[in-house]
């Protein structure tokens, strides 16, 4: 439990508050004094995208599927920061075009550009496209500013961070389930900051594409 806090950079107490507990439990859950009953574990698991066992340490060759790999960048504004190919990216093997789109709290289409700004990425997909995530919907994991590199031609797994287009042209950074009976199918939009941004379910002929989150670009904050 504790290794996932960590990896999400939160406190005890601001991982207690996601998690919609006290932070003496979640205190008590690190210490291994006692922990969560079964139902309240799956409970958790499902809220971190991650198994019951890999939560308890039994799952060793699991992995946070909402939590892609993480590159820090520091405050520069990006078409400067991404020119160096240097430090965090060194050795990307591919260029992402940096699309104008929604913010993570609200729904917007996509924009067509004109020439566009790349960011450097080990993203192998060769339609990969990048989005810079504005608004809080995502908060605590993700910040207006860090950029999404997008691999388009993945397929997404339940728990997975995903972009997904609406057919009414409307985009959402969220996470990802699938939900429903064969026929009767629907798309679960999750944000983390859940206090403000319930769920939102679409049926699944309502939606147009969905994208999975290949990694993401960061801005580095000290005082985070």
């Amino acid at each position: 439990m504790r290794s996932v806090r960590m990896r999400r950079g939160m406190s005890q107490a601001e991982f207690a508050k996601f998690l919609g507990v006290s932070t003496a439990a979640v205190g008590n859950w690190e210490s291994e004094a006692n922990g969560p009953n079964r139902r309240r574990l799956i409970e958790i698991a499902d809220k971190l995208g991650v198994s019951p066992d890999y939560l308890i340490g039994e799952d060793f060759n699991a992995s946070e599927r909402s939590s892609p790999p993480v590159v820090l960048r520091d405050s520069t504004p990006v078409k400067y920061s991404y020119r160096d190919h240097s430090g965090p990216y060194w050795g990307a093997t591919n260029r992402a075009p940096i699309i104008s789109w929604a913010s993570a709290g609200a729904a917007h289409a996509f924009e067509d550009q004109g020439e566009m700004e790349t960011v450097p990425t080990n993203c192998r997909d060769a339609n990969c496209y990048a989005l810079f995530v504005e608004g809080d919907s995502m908060e605590p994991e993700y910040h207006k500013g860090d950029v999404l590199i997008i691999a388009p031609n993945a397929e997404p797994k339940n728990g997975d961070l995903v972009v997904a287009r609406l057919l009414d042209g409307s985009a959402y950074f969220k996470k990802y389930t699938r939900i429903g009976a064969p026929g009767r199918e629907t798309i679960r939009l999750s944000s983390f900051n859940e206090r403000f941004y319930p769920p939102i379910d679409v049926p699944i002929n309502e939606v147009e594409k969905i994208h999975p989150i290949h990694s993401v670009v960061r801005v580095f904050r000290p005082d985070a």
